[in-house]
C-alpha cells in the first residue's frame, strides 16, 4: 500500500507553493471560526498524522493571544470532555473521513451541539462529506499537486499547517503566523552522527514549544512504519527521573534534541550534563514561529527518510498485517455516546440546547417545560412574523439555495396577507438586500425595525432610515469614550446606534471594557451582534416588531443568549432560535434536528408553518 516516502518528499515544494497561494475560501473560514470562539475552550481532534497536526493547531492557538485553551484530542479521548462540548468550540481533522473513529467523532461532536464547529477532511468522497453539511466542512486535501497523499500523510500535514497558518495571520495579524512566499526560502535543518543514532535500540525526543507538534510526528511515523522505539519528553519533564533511563541503558539509546531558539539555552544546559559517551543529535532551526516549526518538521522528515534507507525499509509503503487491518476497522461506541445519541429526539435536544446536559433533574424541567411549550404553540393562529436578518434570514457566506428556499416561503406568507417583520441591527443596507428578495407588490407589508428597532419603517418607505436627524447625545459621548479606550478602534455612529466594530482578534480583547463602560450611561444598552458591539438608547428595542394588536406574532432569531442581540426579541411567548438560546423555560426555544444552525435552521421552521388565508399554524411534529 501506498507510496515511495522519498516521492511524498519530492511533492513539498509543490504542495507548499500550492498551499501557500490557494484554499483562499477554506483560509476564510476556518479564520473566522477561529474569530467566533475567541475565550472559549477548543478542541482539536484527530488520529495518527492527523493528531500530529491537531498539535500544530493546539500550538499555534496558544500563541495567537486568544483568549481559552486549545486541547488536541483522540477520538476516543473526546468522549471524556462531553460536559465541556456545548460552550466549545471543535476542529475535527481527518484524512480519508471514513474511519469509524473519526465517524464517531464527528456524530458525538454534532450530537452534542458545540458553539462552534469545523471538520477539515481530506476525502471529498467519504463518509464524512456524506454526513455534513458543508457549511461545518472544508475539505483540502484531494486538490494538492501530488494527488492523494502517501501511507504518513506527508503532505497533508503541510498543507494543512499552511492552511491554519495563514488563518491565524489573518485573524490576529501576528508576524509569528508569517510564511515566506517561496518554499526555496526554508532553511532544512542538516545533522550528523545518524549512522550512529539508528543503530542504537531506543531513541528519546526531547522537545518544547513549537518543536512539540514535530516531536509527536516523530513518534508517530516512526511507530506506523516500524522504524524503531521512540519515547518523548519535553526538556524540564526528562528531568524528573526521566533522564535515569540513561543511566541504565545509555549503550542501546540515542538522544534526539529539537532545537529552537527559545529553547537553545536550555538545551545547552541540558546536553552538557549527558553522560559523555551518549549518543546524541540535534535538529535545529534558527527561525521562530511557524517558519521554524515547519523547518523542523522538513527536518525530520529527511531524518524518517535516511532511517528507512539505513533498514531498508521504505516508510510509505508499509506491509500492514491482517489484524492491523482488522483493528484499524473495529467499531465501538462508549456508553456516553450512546447516552447522548437521545439527543437526537426533539424533546430532548430542545432541553439539552437549554442546560448543556442530560439525565439530570435540570434536564427533565427543561424537557416538561419543552413539551407544554410545543402544546401551547401548536393551538396559535399567526397573523405576524418576525425575523432577525443575519444568520437568521442571510449568512455571511453566500449560501443562495437555502436563502432562495426560505424566500420563497416568505413571499407566500405575505402573498396569504400575513404581515411579516424583519429585525436587523444594520441599516439601508437591508432594506437593498430585502427588495431583491421580496416581490415589490409586498413591500407595504414587510416592517423593518433598523438598527435593532431604532428606526421602524416599511420596506416600500425610501427615506428610512434617515441619518441626517441629530444623533442621541448619550451616544456621542460614549463614541468620544470609546476613541480614548483605543484611537484604533472602528465604530460607525449613527443617529440611533453606535457600532463598534471588533474585526480582528487584537479588538475582541476591549470587549468587556467597551459593555462594562456603556453600563455608565442609564439611558444605553450593550448587544453582542457577531464581530461587533451595538449600543443603543434603552428605549430603542427590537421588541417594537413584536406587538402585535390584531392576532399573534412568531419570533425568529439566532442570538437569543443573555447580550446577544435577540435576546429580547425571542423573549416573547412564542420564540424559536435557529443558534443560541436563553434559560428561560417558556420562550426562546431550538428545537432544529442537530447540525442544523442559522439560516438552515430557519428553513426547517418554515417548512413546519401551515399557511393559510391572513394566519399560519406550526406544527413541531
Amino acid at each position: 500500500m501506498g507510496r515511495s516516502f522519498d516521492k511524498e518528499i519530492e511533492n513539498l515544494e509543490a504542495t507548499y507553493q500550492y498551499s501557500i497561494n490557494s484554499n483562499d475560501a477554506e483560509v476564510f473560514t476556518l479564520s473566522n471560526f477561529i474569530k467566533n470562539i475567541y475565550n472559549r475552550t477548543l478542541f482539536i481532534v484527530g488520529s495518527g498524522g492527523s493528531y500530529s497536526t491537531a498539535k500544530a493547531i493546539e500550538f499555534l492557538h496558544g500563541r495567537s493571544g486568544i483568549p481559552g485553551v486549545a486541547k488536541a484530542v483522540t477520538p476516543l479521548e473526546l468522549f471524556d470532555h462531553v460536559t465541556s462540548l456545548r460552550e466549545a468550540g471543535v476542529i475535527l481533522i481527518t484524512a480519508n473521513g471514513n474511519n469509524n473513529d473519526t465517524v464517531s467523532a464527528y456524530n458525538f461532536i454534532i450530537r452534542n451541539s458545540p458553539y462552534g464547529f469545523l471538520c477539515i477532511c481530506l476525502n471529498e468522497k467519504s463518509k464524512i462529506k456524506k454526513l455534513t453539511d458543508q457549511d461545518s466542512t472544508i475539505f483540502v486535501g484531494q486538490k494538492l499537486p501530488g494527488g492523494k497523499d502517501g501511507y504518513l500523510a506527508v503532505n497533508s500535514v503541510l498543507a494543512i499547517i499552511i492552511m491554519v497558518a495563514r488563518a491565524y495571520k489573518n485573524a490576529t495579524n501576528l508576524d509569528a503566523f508569517s510564511l515566506p512566499k517561496s518554499f526555496s526560502l526554508f532553511s532544512v535543518p542538516r545533522f550528523g552522527n545518524l549512522e550512529k543514532v539508528i543503530e542504537k535500540e531506543s531513541k528519546i525526543v526531547l522537545f518544547s514549544d513549537y518543536a512539540t507538534p514535530i516531536a509527536i510526528d516523530i513518534e508517530s511515523k516512526f511507530s506506523e512504519a516500524a522504524l524503531g522505539n521512540i519515547m518523548m519528553a519535553d526538556y524540564r519533564n526528562f528531568a524528573h527521573g526521566r533522564h535515569f533511563w540513561l543511566s541504565q541503558r545509555a549503550s542501546s539509546t540515542a538522544v534526539i534534541s529539537l532545537v529552537t531558539p527559545t529553547n537553545r539555552s536550555l538545551y545547552l544546559k541540558t546536553i552538557d550534563l549527558f553522560p559523555h559517551d551518549l549518543t546524541n543529535i540535534s535538529i535545529e532551526t534558527t527561525s521562530t514561529g511557524v517558519v521554524g516549526m515547519i523547518e523542523l518538521y522538513l527536518g525530520v522528515l529527511n531524518f524518517i527518510s535516511y532511517t528507512g534507507k539505513s533498514l531498508r525499509i521504505d516508510p510509505g509503503k508499509p506491509n500492514v498485517p491482517d489484524y492491523g487491518r482488522k483493528m484499524y476497522h473495529i467499531s465501538y461506541t462508549p456508553e456516553i455516546a450512546k447516552l447522548v445519541k437521545k439527543n437526537d429526539f426533539i424533546n430532548n435536544r430542545a432541553a439539552f440546547r437549554k442546560c448543556c446536559q442530560s439525565q439530570s433533574a435540570l434536564f427533565d424541567y427543561y424537557v416538561a417545560a419543552f413539551k407544554n411549550f410545543k402544546e401551547r404553540i401548536s393551538r396559535v393562529k399567526f397573523t405576524e412574523i418576525v425575523f432577525d436578518f443575519d444568520a437568521t434570514l442571510k449568512e455571511r457566506e453566500l449560501n443562495n439555495s437555502v436563502e432562495k428556499d426560505i424566500f420563497k416561503i416568505i413571499n407566500t406568507l405575505l402573498a396569504s396577507g400575513i404581515i411579516v417583520k424583519i429585525a436587523t441591527g444594520r441599516g439601508k443596507s437591508v432594506r437593498i438586500e430585502l427588495r431583491e428578495q421580496i416581490h415589490k407588490f409586498h413591500w407595504d407589508n414587510v416592517i423593518i425595525g433598523y438598527y435593532n428597532g431604532g428606526v421602524v419603517a416599511p420596506l416600500s418607505n425610501e427615506t428610512m432610515p434617515d441619518n441626517s436627524i441629530d444623533t442621541y447625545p448619550a451616544l456621542k459621548q460614549i463614541a468620544c469614550e470609546i476613541n480614548n479606550i483605543d484611537p484604533l478602534l472602528k465604530y460607525d455612529l449613527r443617529p440611533q446606534q453606535l457600532t463598534i466594530m471588533l474585526d480582528d482578534l487584537a479588538k475582541c480583547l476591549h470587549k468587556d471594557i467597551i459593555i462594562e463602560t456603556s453600563r455608565k450611561y442609564d439611558t444605553l444598552k450593550a448587544f453582542l451582534s457577531g464581530h461587533s458591539i451595538d449600543i443603543i438608547p434603552k428605549s430603542n428595542s427590537k421588541l417594537h416588531l413584536a406587538d402585535c394588536a390584531s392576532g399573534e406574532i412568531l419570533s425568529i432569531g439566532d442570538s437569543g443568549e443573555y447580550l446577544g442581540n435577540d435576546y429580547e426579541l425571542l423573549s416573547t411567548a412564542y420564540s424559536l432560535s435557529v443558534n443560541r438560546v436563553s434559560v428561560s423555560p417558556e420562550s426562546c426555544w431550538n428545537y432544529a434536528p442537530l447540525g442544523l444552525k442559522n439560516t438552515k435552521a430557519t428553513l426547517y421552521y418554515l417548512n413546519q408553518i401551515q399557511i393559510c388565508e391572513r394566519y399560519f399554524t406550526i406544527n413541531m411534529g
